[in-house]
């Protein structure tokens, strides 16, 4: 099973209001100026997929009370919802069955995530292209 992203939506997450991505390729270019969310979107796929411990401290957008990350990674569908209590996990498969452990089959599925987004926008584009 490979780790390919369908679809990613997210709303109320640090400064998007909304957004959705459907790559149509293996490669996606996240462009525009600062503060427009380039870097929120890669946090979307890091807290959803990679567990609580890389969520930052507010994830929620200022004035609203809760936020949510889908992922759509065609066997598997993850959805990761913040309150101020904290955030769930939700992982469905295909047929629709809830998995009860979600971030335990995450863990499994993806493995330690050896990819890190964050280090990946602060690089200059040549490392980029190279990594």
């Amino acid at each position: 099973m490979g780790l390919k992203i369908i679809e990613l939506t997210a709303e109320n997450v640090k400064k998007i209001k909304a957004i959705s991505i459907k790559p149509n390729s293996n490669m996606i270019q996240i462009t525009g100026d600062n503060s427009q969310g380039k870097t929120t979107v890669l946090d979307c796929i890091w807290w959803a997929l990679g567990g609580t411990r890389n969520i930052q401290k507010q994830p929620i957008r200022n004035g609203e009370k809760r936020a949510t990350i889908e992922i759509d990674l065609e066997e598997l569908k993850v959805k990761r919802t913040f309150t101020k209590s904290g955030s769930t996990l939700e992982i469905t498969n295909k047929d629709n069955c809830v998995y009860k452990s979600p971030q335990t089959i995450l863990d499994a599925f993806i493995g330690s995530l050896s990819f890190d987004p964050l280090k990946f926008a602060r690089m200059n584009s040549t490392d980029q292209v190279n990594m």
